[in-house]
């Protein structure tokens, strides 16, 4: 059989097997029957020496094993094609005539962002607005520029590009350029860090949760709902973690809020109704940002408890643990896990640490006293 098709790492963790493809840095998880199969498939030189070895080592029919003959070579082809890079190429940064400039202050570094228009502005803008203030002459050495031509949106950082992408997939922008600014505010490179996960991050302090979920999940909403009650932000839908240390690192953004959740938390947060709105698209609709609690703060925390957060209407809360291949398939989807295979490594020693939960909330009171109770049960080093 082609090894160029197999997983560079597989790793048994907690009953199911991970495998990494470092061709593509695609991530998938099996059960112990399937990684069976797999192996006999790697071993093979062809569909009837699978067959043969198959029929020896279980009790398949023969048209069965070909049905897994066939998935099997579906899986590895599809995890051996790289996926289009949608970033473009970009000319030399151009000086613009009629400039958006905004100076921002985070802890101690002085940043400046150029946006080329209100549309560039709204991307960055909005999730950074509270460290933003007044500066008369620049004194910044870390200059931002977000350029809007012929529909492509470009990105470049002391006039050095950073990317390009189309103006449709905006959110590309927004990601490279958090990367970006994390790597200011830490002193760090991309390479650095292990990934920045789709995900919120709360604390008590001493250790942290990762809240995944859908879009639309109520994670963002739960994030800010703990912080209200005293639990510190890491993060909110982009959190960083170091290779080198595995522990999830802050970033200033503020928590985004969605208009179904403005209800609850207006009576929680300070003139939560004096806060702009936002339209993003039809799908999301209006937003709100509320200014996180790490502002000049700059944690690093273990962070060894994945809970998946879904919020139903009338649900009693309820706290269950899970098994690794209900939550990894979320925790990817929309992260950026590091492509060096050192970083791979990190990653799922990490995982072998951490244990997975999926929470079911509607109540605020509820769901606030299981978290404290989560917090005291966790003994993190």
């Amino acid at each position: 059989m082609n090894l160029v098709t197999a997983p560079k790492y597989i790793r048994e963790i907690k009953g199911f097997y991970i495998l990494w493809f470092d061709f593509t840095n695609k991530y998938i998880v099996v059960n112990q029957n399937v990684m069976t199969l797999l192996k006999i498939y790697l071993k093979s030189s062809n569909e009837s020496d699978f067959l043969k070895r198959s029929n020896k080592q279980s009790n398949y029919s023969r048209k069965r094993s070909k049905q897994y003959y066939i998935e099997l070579t579906q899986l590895l082809q599809e995890c051996s094609i790289k996926s289009k890079d949608k970033s473009l190429v970009s000319s030399k940064l151009i000086h613009l005539q009629n400039k958006i400039t905004v100076f921002y202050k985070i802890n101690d570094f002085f940043i400046q962002i150029n946006y080329s228009s209100e549309y560039a502005k709204s991307l960055v803008h909005p999730q950074l607005e509270h460290y933003s203030y007044q500066q008369n002459t620049s004194t910044s050495n870390n200059i931002f520029d977000i350029l809007i031509e012929d529909k492509t949106l470009n990105l470049y950082k002391n006039q050095q590009l950073c990317g390009s992408f189309p103006q449709t997939d905006f959110h590309l922008l927004q990601g490279q350029f958090a990367m970006e600014l994390l790597c200011v505010l830490n002193n760090k490179n991309e390479k650095d860090w292990l990934g920045t996960f789709h995900a919120s991050t709360i604390s008590n302090g001493h250790s942290a949760i990762m809240l995944i979920g859908d879009s639309g999940n109520g994670k963002s909403t739960l994030a800010a709902l703990l912080m209200t009650y005293g639990f510190d932000l890491i993060a909110d839908d982009f959190t960083p973690m170091l290779a080198k240390d595995q522990k999830v690192y802050s970033y200033p953004a503020a928590i985004s809020i969605k208009q179904g959740s403005f209800k609850l938390l207006e009576p929680l947060i300070t003139d939560f109704n004096k806060l702009p709105k936002y339209f993003i698209n039809s799908r999301k609709g209006y937003v709100k940002y509320v200014q996180s609690n790490n502002y000049r703060k700059q944690q690093s925390l273990s962070c060894r408890k994945i809970v998946y957060v879904n919020y139903k209407k009338e649900a009693q809360t309820k706290l269950t643990e899970v098994s690794i291949d209900k939550i990894l398939s979320l925790l990817i989807t929309d992260s950026w896990l590091s492509p060096e295979p050192k970083n791979v490594e990190y990653f799922l020693t990490w995982l072998e640490t951490c244990t997975f939960h999926k929470l079911t909330y509607s109540d605020a009171d509820e769901v606030i006293q299981k978290f404290k109770t989560i917090f005291n049960e966790q003994n993190i080093d």
